[in-house]
């Protein structure tokens, strides 16, 4: 899906993806980071119907905060488009100093919500408030009574030196404190319960000062001037919060991105006529299900597979398999660069991870898709070059890529009758039959590196005897003598002349000083020398490894016959150095490689292209090291 978002979204998708993900980050950290964090902690709005949310004077502000303020919602399901347009016009307030400590109390006091003083003072008329000459009294009481709890070991006045009892001179204040209290006016009474009596000893806006002189002396003055600064604080906390937001465009990137992502959004993606139908025929028909290409309201493509979009829907909802997956996705690549301008096409592997059924469909693609372009296919897959010579024989140049320090590296060209090998098993065939017999530099080398090919031919062509002899030397704990020459003769015919019998047991094999060598004229067959040389170590390494193992482990061959079984019989168990040795074994490719028998698929060309001469040294010395440890 990601290739099909990048055809049909223009040349600029890998940066309007990013955008849009940079985006989506920066919302977050305003939202999470710049706007709950300060605003929870500096104005306590913690609740979706805090008091102070209702104090918010700007309506957009308000609805942002109540949003943000939600434990579900945390803005996320705010319109972002909006939000930042928003923020974007914004304009930051002058703010005059205001005293931090009145601030907060009001901040605090206020989202105690029914609880708070100021909201209550809020809804007071101050001038309805009476002066009471009884509360002064009150005060002078409880100023006795402290006084005389105070000085309770005293039994005279401490004023006149006059006898008293002094604990039952307080218990008599308190009863006339009591009846003073019950003559205070209601008003005064409801004053002095919901708000004198809550006010603790932080009181910065003297509440308590501004109310003792409205009952005391009827001065009213200073409550009206606590009703204006409740308002000029509420000023400084709407100036605040605007500040809050008009920072978000300042403190980080959001507007630039938004801008530039709104700049590639304008440009709208075009299909024609020749790409519809390449989406039809190649698509459709192979994956066997419709592929439709549709605009929404804004003009911007849509893909629907059946009725499900593609672009961003997950890979469950889609039901499609992994072939399928993939062959949309490398389509899309193709007719990207179908449409580029560029001559050449580089494509890695296209084939690598599909199975045999879309091979084919890919090699198709390939051919018909880009057909007027040069390509450059990379490849370990000699599949596909079959397929791409059965689709339009004589279409490509064939080239062995190399990169290794001391090696002959670059391109290095394949010659017409190797090529023909390479694709063709009865090529091949033919040439063993008889004109090979003039490349042959080393016979012995040459016919026992054939061993592992002649052992597969020997299965497909139903020649059990010949199979069974072969099997004696293609297992290390095996020695019995065969004669190689003679099975050459009876699979391939007695056109090739040995100047001798060749007999040999596995453990001859296994005992050869093997060096890089000409089996084969390299003039001749370069590439047919190298894979015999491959094949042949493959098979020496693979010898050494069983036959060491099943003497020193005393392996059971006829229940561990084959070299995986020999090694889980003889390294078993948890421990940290049969651990150590099967991870070591079974992780060389070249003893437990599917090509050593060659059987199947007859590739005898594979090692040689999967392994380079300096790998393939380089693997045998940590073979030999690792036996003669053992």
């Amino acid at each position: 899906a990601g290739t099909a978002k990048e055809y049909f979204l223009g040349e600029n998708i890998k940066r309007e993806y990013e955008l849009y993900d940079l985006i989506e980050t920066e919302l977050k950290s305003l939202f999470d980071d710049m706007l709950i964090s300060n605003i929870n902690s500096k104005f306590k709005i913690t609740a979706k119907f805090s008091p102070l949310i209702k104090k918010i004077i700007d309506p957009q502000v308000k609805k942002y905060v109540e949003a943000l303020a939600n434990k579900q919602d945390k803005g996320r399901k705010q319109d972002k488009e909006e939000f930042i347009n928003y923020i974007k016009n914004i304009k930051k307030i002058s703010l005059e100093e205001y005293n931090q400590d009145e601030l907060q109390f009001l901040l605090v006091d206020y989202s105690k919500s029914e609880e708070s003083i100021l909201k209550k003072i809020e809804d007071l008329i101050i001038d309805s408030i009476e002066k009471d000459h009884d509360y002064r009294k009150i005060e002078e009481t409880d100023d006795a009574i402290k006084i005389l709890d105070k000085y309770q070991y005293k039994k005279e006045c401490i004023v006149c030196d006059t006898p008293i009892v002094p604990t039952e001179l307080i218990e008599k204040k308190k009863v006339n404190k009591e009846n003073l209290y019950e003559s205070l006016s209601e008003s005064t009474k409801a004053i002095l319960e919901s708000i004198l009596k809550k006010i603790d000893n932080d009181d910065p806006l003297m509440i308590r000062d501004a109310f003792l002189l409205a009952i005391k002396d009827g001065n009213t003055a200073p409550l009206h001037s606590l009703k204006d600064k409740v308002s000029e604080l509420f000023t400084y906390f709407n100036g605040e919060l605007n500040n809050l937001f008009a920072d978000c465009s300042t403190e980080n990137d959001i507007i630039t991105h938004t801008s530039e992502y709104a700049e590639i959004l304008k440009s709208k993606p075009e299909i024609n006529e020749e790409d519809l139908k390449y989406i039809e025929e190649i698509v459709n028909e192979n994956i066997d299900r419709k592929i439709i290409i549709d605009r929404d309201k804004n003009n911007n493509l849509k893909v629907f597979i059946d009725k499900t979009e593609l672009l961003g829907s997950s890979r469950d909802v889609l039901m499609l398999s992994t072939g399928e997956q993939n062959f949309i996705s490398l389509s899309f690549e193709l007719l990207k660069a179908r449409n580029t301008n560029d001559k050449i096409i580089v494509i890695d592997d296209p084939i690598s991870s599909f199975d045999s059924i879309y091979k084919n469909k890919i090699a198709y693609s390939l051919i018909k898709v880009l057909n007027g372009k040069q390509q450059i296919i990379l490849t370990h897959n000699t599949d596909l070059i079959r397929l791409l010579e059965h689709q339009r024989p004589g279409s490509f140049t064939l080239y062995l890529l190399n990169k290794t320090i001391g090696e002959i590296n670059g391109f290095i060209p394949i010659s017409k009758k190797e090529i023909d090998l390479l694709l063709r098993i009865d090529r091949l065939i033919r040439l063993l039959k008889g004109p090979i017999q003039s490349s042959i530099k080393n016979e012995k080398l040459f016919i026992l590196s054939m061993i592992p090919f002649m052992r597969g031919y020997a299965s497909i062509a139903g020649n059990d005897a010949v199979y069974d002899k072969l099997t004696f030397v293609m297992h290390g704990y095996l020695d019995n003598k065969v004669n190689i020459t003679e099975i050459y003769s009876e699979l391939f015919g007695d056109s090739v002349k040995f100047s001798s019998n060749i007999v040999v047991s596995a453990d001859d094999i296994s005992e050869l000083l093997l060096a890089s060598s000409e089996i084969l004229n390299k003039d001749d067959y370069p590439l047919l020398d190298r894979t015999l040389n491959h094949s042949l170590m493959y098979l020496f390494l693979r010898l050494n490894v069983e036959k060491v193992i099943v003497n020193k482990y005393k392996v059971d061959t006829t229940k561990n016959y084959m070299l995986a079984d020999i090694i889980l019989a003889a390294f078993k168990g948890d421990t940290s150095e049969s651990l150590k040795h099967r991870v070591f074994l079974t992780s060389k490719k070249t003893l437990l490689n599917e090509f050593n028998h060659f059987e199947g698929n007859m590739n005898i060309f594979q090692p040689a292209i999967d392994i380079s001469d300096t790998a393939l040294e380089k693997e045998r010395k940590s073979i030999i090291d690792f036996i003669a440890r053992l």
